[in-house]
């Protein structure tokens, strides 16, 4: 096994839950992720939090994993993009306006997560024959949020 040298590290403000090591002691001061989030934010909600409390988050380019985002992906002005399924536009939606209530989340990522909804529903709507589904799980995950309903999506 390979020793990781220092210099190859590089700071992040969060990573993917999934792929992250955190060491329980930290766990204990930041506390757990909060697992009303279901799927989507709730590692970026952590490590916000953690950073808020001056802890830094590093990635290793040593860790490896295969991680795939979205259902599929689609191309805007040359740029590759992730479509979610109507459902899971839901939670990413409800959960990012969640994230732009907490006091401790940058004034930066809260108008990037303001902006990138919006034009995320309008990929997905634009890219996809199920356009009544993404406005309508869209509007549900923001009417959610307002509620305070982070309980998992009831079939409507």
């Amino acid at each position: 096994m390979k020793r990781i040298d220092v210099n190859d590290i590089t700071e992040a403000t969060f990573i993917i839950a999934s792929g992250c090591l955190i060491r329980m002691e930290i766990l204990d001061r930041v506390g757990i992720m909060k697992e009303e989030l279901f799927i989507d934010y709730i590692d970026i909600k952590w490590f916000l939090r953690a950073k808020s409390l001056g802890y830094e988050i590093f990635i290793s380019p040593y860790a490896k994993m295969a991680h795939s985002i979205g259902d599929r992906r689609t191309s805007i002005m040359g740029r590759s993009v992730s479509v979610h399924n109507p459902i899971r536009r839901y939670y990413l939606t409800r959960n990012s306006f969640y994230l732009m209530r907490l006091s401790y989340v940058p004034l930066g990522y809260k108008l990037r997560e303001a902006i990138f909804n919006v034009l995320r529903i309008a990929v997905s709507i634009a890219t996809s024959k199920e356009c009544y589904q993404y406005i309508k799980y869209g509007v549900l995950g923001i009417r959610d949020e307002w509620k305070g309903n982070f309980r998992p999506l009831q079939k409507y």
